[in-house]
């Protein structure tokens, strides 16, 4: 009899650790999944047509970016102008490559401590036409040194960023430094073209200068001439280098002036590229590139200015008159 008693005791007890386990299984463990999501965003790059933007950088002032045809439009601040297209490339890949790497917080409490509230974040929406497909607010990051391999290698640093999605409370950190991409200011996403050529494809230069100092620099079958003088290979070289991709940064609004000097760029599989200069003075100069027609840039006498503007003495032989 009490081993009977005793049998019944084993199969209940059997039964409840059975229960617990299905639970466990089969109700617990999907609420669990269910509250932390690993992809965050899920867009068609190809579709996308809008992205506002409300970063930190400018105190949560709207950027917006939208695409036109094959072109991206920069909007905001009374201004629009051509947008740099692969930083909102990188932007976008970005997002796609946003992965939940952890649940941090679920409570709307916790948002100030991660800089996502919305005062202290960087909010981006994402439109595919007129819907909005993507609303993230990007926080605060944190970073650690890598940990060295056995060759003594891994000095990188890895970063983490908290992120949540506008219309729910959770927070969670994502692999890299987010801030660097979407926190950035207007400037930040024109069009910072200045120059781009192949120097094997150019085949003449004009250089107009004021009063007598102009010249022209030209290729004829394999040799460069400055003016009637035949140029050194290694300095043309060198200067033909300088024009290949130059990017500004230091834009001039609300500008107009006439050019002091002009520099026209000719070549082959290429449009002429137009570059002119306005002197502010001594030191300064403004700058303007017909590849980037709506933009005019700022430079140092001693920045790229001396790099495009050059006399004739720059190509020509060390020992030349």
């Amino acid at each position: 009899m009490a081993k009977r008693y005793n049998n019944q005791i084993l199969l209940i007890i059997l039964a409840l650790l059975t229960l617990v386990l299905v639970w466990a299984k089969f109700i617990r463990s999907p609420r669990k999944e269910r509250t932390f999501r690993q992809e965050l965003v899920r867009i068609d790059t190809s579709q996308v047509s809008k992205i506002i933007l409300h970063p930190q950088a400018e105190k949560g002032t709207a950027i917006v970016l939208i695409k036109q045809e094959n072109q991206w439009i920069l909007q905001g601040q009374d201004r629009s102008h051509a947008a740099q297209k692969s930083s909102v490339q990188n932007l976008l890949a970005e997002l796609m490559r946003m992965k939940a790497q952890r649940l941090v917080a679920n409570s709307k409490d916790q948002w100030a401590e991660y800089q996502l509230t919305d005062s202290l974040a960087t909010r981006v929406e994402v439109y595919e036409s007129d819907q909005l497909v993507a609303d993230v607010l990007i926080g605060r990051f944190t970073y650690k040194q890598a940990p060295q391999n056995q060759y003594g290698y891994g000095q990188n640093i890895q970063g983490s960023s908290y992120v949540r999605l506008s219309d729910e409370k959770e927070v969670y950190a994502v692999e890299g430094f987010l801030t660097v991409t979407f926190n950035q200011g207007f400037d930040h996403w024109r069009d910072h073209t200045f120059l781009k050529t192949r120097k094997d494809d150019l085949s003449k230069i004009t250089f107009e200068y004021p009063a007598d100092s102009s010249f022209v620099l030209e290729k004829t079958g394999t040799q460069w001439y400055a003016g009637q003088q035949l140029a050194d290979s290694s300095n043309v070289d060198a200067f033909l280098g300088q024009l290949q991709s130059r990017d500004l940064y230091d834009f001039v609004d609300h500008f107009q002036g006439i050019p002091d000097y002009t520099v026209t760029i000719e070549g082959n599989n290429m449009m002429p590229i137009t570059v002119k200069a306005f002197k502010q003075s001594d030191e300064e100069y403004y700058l303007h590139s017909s590849l980037n027609p709506d933009a005019f840039f700022y430079s140092a006498v001693s920045g790229i200015f001396k790099d495009v503007f050059i006399p004739i003495t720059k190509v020509l032989p060390a020992n030349s008159p």
